[in-house]
């Protein structure tokens, strides 16, 4: 076994299940380092109880996490991600600030300079959660050379302005913008440029904010400019929401190569007004859209929206100008939402071949490549069924061509961020503490 060379059991070790990769690292020396490795490149640390709630027995996730990097030195060096979750005391918590282990541990994680994921989700869209201490440790970390990715959920938008130009992807989900001075930093290096930005459940208590902060942040220039990949999960969001989309897409859309786009669920009716009645909820127009490489569109579809989604996606294919030769695929995912009556808006053949004879103009669209059509069911109703032969018919033209994909899955109602495009960001096996 000691003769086994190290790339090898790097190989063996990748392959292990993750939840026996702790169980493997006590079989030899030889897998120890690399099993440690695979373990301790995510760290996943709980919520802990603040001393305010429970004064006789706080609980403190840092202690073992600072205890392991006590008794193994190299062990920090091992980390390249860390998700903190403080979400299970109480509003207004202080226990981050007050466990002084996990800070220190942070600190250490920082000074490796080879941390790349940071993910914070906070409790009930709570900032005061961050005192001075959490933020001199988490500041660290978003300062390092390293660090390409950041995920906030329920947290506030304003911390994306702690990291350096190193800062790549950013992941929202519920955001929330902080108006305590507190949190601004002065800006380091040059200004951060996003590549990746992923938005999700657009409630917010101040869209305005949020999005003007995307497009301004705190420094020189635009945080969105340099975008590629842009994902918007509008399903929740209110039609006051959506009108500050279209200073968000005016910042990046002759740059951005992927766009997906989950169609805010109040779904005006199209069957009133023309282009500027669409303009007016800020959905997207591609006419400008230039760099656009591939586009998904998702929608639901119940009996109980005032118009069929199918021609919500049609009016927003319509909006693509005359040519665009960079558009390699196009994504329709449709959500069956069965009503309370037990039906859905039956296919329109007319908005379906409509949509056909868009997607097959070849002048328009030289390089077009693959149109996927899928349909997902509630899995607490019916499903999946196969419903190519409801909409086959009407596509008969891509069909020809031989690039329409349909196919059909199921989704739980109550997981409302069902990208069916989007591969989780991280898949590593998490110690947790």
């Amino acid at each position: 076994m000691d003769t086994l060379p190290q790339e090898l059991v790097e190989k063996v070790v990748d392959h292990i299940p993750k939840h026996s990769i702790a169980a493997a690292s006590l079989t030899c020396s030889l897998f120890r380092e690399p099993c440690q490795r695979r373990l301790l490149s995510t760290i996943l640390v709980q919520g802990g109880l603040c001393s305010r709630t429970h004064p006789n027995n706080p609980s403190r996730p840092g202690k073992r996490l600072w205890r392991l990097f006590q008794l193994s030195p190299t062990a920090a060096s091992y980390v390249r991600a860390v998700q903190i979750n403080d979400d299970t005391c109480c509003d207004g918590c202080q226990w981050l600030d007050e466990d002084e282990d996990l800070l220190k541990a942070l600190q250490l994680i920082a000074q490796q300079n080879l941390i790349q994921f940071l993910g914070i989700r906070m409790r009930n869209h709570s900032h005061i959660d961050i005192g001075p201490n959490a933020k001199a440790s988490l500041l660290a970390i978003c300062r390092c050379d390293s660090f390409t990715q950041l995920q906030l959920e329920k947290a506030p938008v304003n911390i994306i302005d702690w990291a350096g130009p190193s800062l790549k992807e950013v992941q929202l989900i519920s955001p929330t913008y902080a108006e305590d001075p507190s949190f601004q930093v002065t800006p380091v290096g040059p200004p951060t440029k996003l590549s990746y930005l992923r938005v999700l459940d657009i409630c917010m208590d101040y869209p305005e904010q949020i999005l003007s902060h995307l497009v301004n942040g705190t420094r020189a220039g635009t945080l969105v400019g340099g975008l590629k990949e842009l994902v918007l999960d509008a399903e929740c969001a209110d039609p006051e929401n959506t009108k500050e989309f279209p200073r968000l897409l005016a910042e990046c859309m002759d740059v951005v190569e992927i766009f997906s786009f989950d169609c805010p669920e109040f779904m005006p009716d199209y069957s009133e007004g023309g282009p500027e009645h669409l303009k007016a909820h800020g959905l997207p127009d591609f006419s400008f859209f230039v760099r656009l490489k591939a586009l998904n569109l998702s929608f639901r579809n119940s009996s109980l929206s005032p118009s069929d989604p199918v021609l919500w996606a049609l009016h927003r294919l319509m909006t693509f100008s005359s040519y665009h030769p960079r558009l390699e695929s196009v994504g329709l995912f449709l959500r069956q939402s069965i009503s309370p009556d037990g039906i859905t808006h039956s296919p329109n053949p007319e908005y379906w071949r409509k949509i056909d004879e868009i997607l097959f103009d070849r002048q328009k669209f030289p390089n077009l490549k693959k149109v996927k059509v899928e349909f997902a069911w509630e899995m607490s109703r019916r499903g999946p069924t196969d419903d190519r032969d409801q909409i086959e018919p009407y596509l008969t033209r891509l069909q020809t061509e031989g690039i329409l994909i349909i196919s059909s899955t199921y989704y739980w109602p109550s997981y409302r961020r069902l990208l069916w495009w989007y591969d989780v960001m991280h898949d590593f096996p998490a110690a947790a503490y």
